[in-house]
């Protein structure tokens, strides 16, 4: 009975990437899954690069979730400024930003390979979200700021 359950779960876990769809990836990538974000920034003389998987995405045909971690960077006197790119350059992506008061920014759609993000100098934490396009599908990540 556990093993027919089990199967049942299965099944239905995989329904969404119907084997009947049959998908030819794009030239620019074999991935099954979306490129990672890439969030560059200097604090002091250190450059940091951090690489960010996507949280939930509708690639190739499928759902995907992966979890809800993301990066928490501390707005620091000389951290102004971040640049997000993509493993892949996507066709566009764009991003929003809400503060810990609920404050909805939308900051607007993004068609070019890499973006400059000027963080806040009001003191809040803020998460970003940011969703990239690619032919294959769509992808969404998120990080936070903390500015303090």
């Amino acid at each position: 009975m556990k093993r027919i359950i089990l199967a049942v779960i299965c099944i239905l876990g995989f329904a969404g990437c119907s084997a009947a769809q049959v998908y030819e990836p794009a030239e620019t990538t074999q991935s099954r899954e979306p490129p990672n974000m890439i969030l560059e920034y200097s604090i002091g003389d250190e450059t940091v690069r951090e690489t960010v998987g996507y949280t939930s995405a509708a690639w190739d045909n499928c759902e995907m979730d992966a979890g809800p971690a993301h990066p928490n960077i501390r707005k620091t006197e000389s951290l102004e400024k971040i640049t997000i790119s993509f493993e892949l350059a996507p066709d566009s992506f764009e991003e929003i930003r809400v503060n810990d008061r609920y404050v909805f920014d939308v900051l607007g759609k993004v068609e070019a390979a890499e973006y400059v993000l000027i963080l806040p100098v009001e003191e809040s934490k803020y998460v970003y979200m940011v969703r990239a396009n690619w032919p294959q599908g769509r992808a969404d990540y998120f990080f936070t700021v903390t500015v303090a």
